[in-house]
């Protein structure tokens, strides 16, 4: 063979393996494109999901309600202005009940039908304060968080009750999503209050802790964050099953600023705080195996005072419309056992 030959013959491999390098940085380009596309895709539909137009506020039914004040206060650390009403008991109070609306609702949540619970709870001696999370009914913001943000309207709206009252104690009362804010709110207090010094360097600070909730409300509880955010998702579709069900939830979660924190039930358990759960049965938008995993472990772990009731209704949160009368006997018997009749205490 002649020395052109033999050189033809060296190069031929080189010039094969070269090909494959190159299909290979190809296909890894391809990939990370890709990648890269499902990536941008599934914040954008995270935005999207997040800016979404609350439900209109019923103005004509805001007149409809039993007296009360209207009120105003920011959210905690930041400008954001919150709007709702402040029901004050006529009798000697049993504390402050903060009502915790769905995402996409507002401070009406059965809508007209709430203004029984607003007389029910102040017939039962209850200062209530609902309000309009961010992003929603009367209230500013440009996106809500299904109670991953929303937790500092809560923790800013309690404030605002003990202002307002001259009472520290709180009973967080959440629906849907509004279970999320509630959890997170407690999470954020301190286990004992702020002395004065602290409270004069941070005036933002919360003049409260968490023996200062008497005791949480949740109708429909689920286990994950998750669940609250995949009720607004299609899982049908190819894009839809493998793309934004699992992925999608995650950049919620990521895009509010929120922490890691996604898992409702360890909140749950270590709440030492009387704790009311009602839901549906059979529940049509939340999977039955996350609720009954909440109750489940909160009842193993803090049964003693915890109260589960169940509306016999086909739905979601529409426990309260289906079967009032029931609803609000449940309700009664948790007060009842749990929350004394007591002036505040100085």
């Amino acid at each position: 063979m002649s020395l052109k030959g033999e050189l033809r013959a060296k190069a031929e491999p080189s010039k094969k393996a070269g090909r494959w390098l190159l299909l290979i940085l190809i296909l890894i380009i391809m990939v990370l494109g890709l990648a890269l596309t499902a990536l941008f895709s599934v914040f954008q539909t995270a935005h999207l999901l997040m800016s979404l137009p609350a439900k209109p506020f019923n103005h004509i039914g805001a007149h409809l309600m039993p007296p009360c004040d209207e009120i105003s206060f920011r959210s905690q650390r930041s400008d954001i202005l919150l709007s709702g009403w402040f029901f004050k008991s006529r009798a000697v109070s049993r504390g402050n009940v903060i009502l915790i609306h769905n995402n996409g609702d507002n401070r009406l949540q059965f809508d007209l039908q709430t203004a029984e619970l607003y007389r029910f709870l102040n017939e039962e001696n209850f200062n209530v304060l609902s309000f309009d999370l961010r992003h929603s009914g009367k209230s500013d913001g440009l996106q809500s968080a299904y109670g991953l943000a929303e937790y500092k309207d809560v923790l800013a709206a309690m404030m605002a009750a003990e202002r307002l009252s001259g009472d520290k104690r709180m009973l967080l009362y959440g629906f849907g999503s509004g279970v999320t804010a509630a959890l997170l709110a407690w999470n954020e207090l301190p286990i004992e209050a702020p002395d004065e010094k602290a409270l004069a360097a941070d005036p933002e600070l919360p003049n409260l802790c968490r023996k200062d909730v008497q005791a949480l409300l949740l109708d429909t509880p689920a286990a994950s964050v998750f669940d609250y955010i995949r009720v607004d998702l299609n899982p049908e579709g190819f894009m839809n099953k493998h793309l934004y069900w699992p992925f999608l939830p995650e950049a919620v979660r990521l895009a509010s600023g929120a922490g890691p924190l996604t898992n409702l039930i360890p909140l749950a358990s270590q709440i030492q705080a009387p704790m009311f759960i009602i839901r549906n049965l059979p529940e049509q938008r939340i999977p039955q195996y996350s609720i009954d995993a909440f109750i489940n472990e909160r009842l193993r772990l803090n049964g003693e005072m915890t109260l589960v009731s169940e509306i016999a209704k086909a739905g979601h949160l529409s426990g309260f419309t289906e079967d009032q009368e029931s609803y609000l006997q449940s309700l009664k018997s948790f007060l009842d056992r749990w929350i004394e009749y007591s002036p505040v205490s100085e």
